[in-house]
C-alpha cells in the first residue's frame, strides 16, 4: 500500500507555463506533483447527420 494514496481525475486544461501545467477542477493542494497527464476523448453515443 502506498502511503498517499494517488488519485485520478478528470479536467479542464487551461494552460501551460514552463515546467507547470494549470488546469482547472482538481481537487489537490497547490504544488502537489503530477504523476501522469493523459488526454480524455470524447465520441458520440449516436450518429450526427
Amino acid at each position: 500500500m502506498r502511503p498517499n494514496p494517488i488519485a485520478s481525475s478528470v479536467v479542464l486544461f487551461v494552460a501551460r507555463e514552463g515546467l507547470s501545467v494549470l488546469v482547472r477542477g482538481l481537487d489537490c493542494i497547490d504544488g502537489t506533483p503530477l504523476v501522469d497527464l493523459k488526454p480524455q476523448y470524447c465520441t458520440l453515443a449516436h450518429d450526427v447527420t
